[in-house]
């Protein structure tokens, strides 16, 4: 009742009971059936096990003897199977026709109208980190402050000192009166250690933590494929998916896709191939050799970055002489020791010698 935008309320609660615009815009499209794809059409059985269940949650209406349209459009059903899970679930491929005159549902939609964030897992790492050690976390808002969502997975985010309990209890209560189920077995908090979109949230040791098992299972991936010449489009984009999962956590690990993600734009179709050349497996191997001696923990930063001007802190380095730097009126300079690999070895980047410098500089103030 005291939100500020009247009518975004009434749209979202008459949408809840009667059903959401599709906004989908159509003029003199054409009357068109789609084939159903492969999936659905060789587990028959468990298409019409899916839709009945949905018929039975009153999802959906039908079947009809007379057609309610005079123009209509029928967009394929497929069947997808939880990689790890197993369940299957109903598709609708709204994307149908593939390579046709035809457009699609899809197309028909207003992107600017209809277009969509979604929320990562830095948004729940910053919230934590502004409210400190003991933040209390709950899995599932009403009047709370602080709520994160991706599609129907909710996280609250509370202060320590704050009654978690309560926003537990009025979350709860504000989907029940929306008559909006929620799982039990997925309901959890608050608390201070949990996982929310696969990745374990620790506000007691502040860090964020990538599971054993999905580590194990991205490694078995990796080499999966790096013992290959050539992998599918489909093979390497649901690699790219593990290893974009991975680098929620992972950080710098982002900056080890990006040949990946651009040799996967090399062909058209999911059923072609790419060749896996040296750089792709060079990216490989760093992930492969990282994640079987990483401990899969990465601790939350600071949001707030102490500039080099703050800190009166600059450093250069020299690719052939050495370094040197300046320290709040200090000066310090050398020649690169005689310990390190030839200058013109490889294994010598700019990137290690420009740091060198500033860990010799952390070694000064202590």
């Amino acid at each position: 009742m005291n939100h500020p935008d009247k009518h975004f309320v009434d749209y979202l609660c008459n949408g809840l009971q009667y059903g959401f615009d599709t906004m989908v815009k159509y003029d003199n499209i054409k009357t068109m059936e789609c084939r159903n794809n492969l999936s659905a059409r060789s587990q028959k059985d468990t298409v019409a096990d899916l839709i009945n269940k949905e018929l039975l949650n009153g999802f959906v209406y039908g079947p009809f003897e007379k057609l309610p349209f005079d123009d209509y459009r029928v967009s394929p059903l497929g069947v997808a199977e939880g990689k790890y899970s197993f369940k299957k679930r109903l598709i609708l491929d709204l994307s149908a026709p593939h390579n046709d005159t035809n457009v699609s549902i899809n197309d028909l939609i207003d992107k600017d109208l209809c277009s969509m964030t979604y929320v990562k897992i830095d948004d729940a790492i910053r919230l934590i980190t502004n409210y400190g050690k003991g933040t209390k976390l709950s899995e599932h808002n009403y009047k709370v402050k602080h709520i994160l969502h991706l599609l129907d997975d909710f996280l609250t985010v509370d202060p320590p000192e704050f009654d978690a309990e309560r926003t537990m209890a009025l979350m709860t209560m504000i989907f029940n009166r929306l008559n909006v189920p929620l799982a039990a077995n997925k309901t959890m908090g608050p608390l201070t250690c949990i996982e929310y979109l696969g990745i374990v949230l620790d506000t007691d040791k502040l860090e964020a933590r990538l599971p054993a098992n999905k580590v194990e299972r991205i490694c078995k991936f990796i080499i999966s494929i790096i013992q290959k010449s050539t992998c599918t489009k489909r093979e390497l984009l649901q690699l790219l998916g593990h290893l974009n999962f991975a680098s929620r956590v992972i950080v710098p690990g982002r900056s080890f896709v990006s040949y990946l993600i651009k040799l996967s734009t090399k062909v058209k179709e999911l059923h072609f191939y790419v060749n896996l050349r040296k750089e792709a497996r060079v990216d490989l191997e760093f992930w492969l050799r990282f994640l079987h001696n990483w401990n899969g923990i990465n601790m939350f930063y600071d949001c707030n970055y102490t500039s080099n001007f703050d800190m009166q802190l600059y450093t250069d380095a020299s690719s052939t002489i050495g370094y040197g730097g300046y320290y709040q009126g200090k000066w310090f300079c050398s020649t690169w020791p005689k310990e390190l690999p030839s200058l013109n070895d490889k294994s010598l980047s700019m990137a290690f010698l420009e740091l060198y410098p500033i860990v010799v500089a952390a070694l000064f103030v202590g």
